[in-house]
């Protein structure tokens, strides 16, 4: 890699640089959670559109074993 890309490379892809962006996107996010009003609450832990089921119990069978505070990986 040229000098050049180096740059380009420590410029965009430094976790320097990468970190504060994920805090300022979380602090956006939440200010639209905050600022916003909520269209159609979850009602009896249905989803809100079959199309669009919630992540959580979708994907709740996958892990063999849920990961703890206290636990090695």
């Amino acid at each position: 890699m040229g000098e050049a890309g180096k740059q380009r490379a420590n410029l965009f892809y430094d976790w320097s640089r990468i970190i504060p962006s994920y805090q300022e996107l979380w602090l956006e996010l939440n200010d639209y959670r905050m600022s916003d009003q909520e269209i159609n609450a979850i009602s009896g832990l249905k989803p809100f559109h079959p199309s669009y089921p919630d992540p959580f119990t979708m994907f709740d069978s996958f892990p063999s074993h849920h990961i703890k505070e206290d636990g090695k990986i």
